[in-house]
């Protein structure tokens, strides 16, 4: 009976660590994956706000008539002081 007994409370221990090791891998698992969607975030917002950041640059760029065109020139040149009125 004291056998039985003492293989019972082996199984059980082995059983106990078993499910404590089982338990710490999964909430292991779990923070990993909320630390990689947390990463994934922030890469989308950056990447969101570097993209919006260019488009509104573009915009302001082709302002004048709407298009990007790099054949087309601006208005006017504003290297030199004499014709600020139609640089913009």
């Amino acid at each position: 009976m004291y056998h039985k007994h003492k293989s019972y409370l082996q199984k059980t221990s082995t059983n106990k660590r078993w499910y404590i090791t089982s338990k710490i891998i999964i909430q292991g698992w779990y923070k990993l994956q909320t630390c990689i969607s947390f990463i994934q975030t922030l890469f989308k917002i950056q990447r969101n706000s570097y993209l919006s950041l260019k488009e509104r640059l573009i915009d302001l760029l082709n302002s004048h008539d709407g298009h990007f065109d790099d054949k087309q020139p601006l208005k006017g040149d504003c290297r030199n002081n004499e014709d600020l009125d139609n640089c913009f």
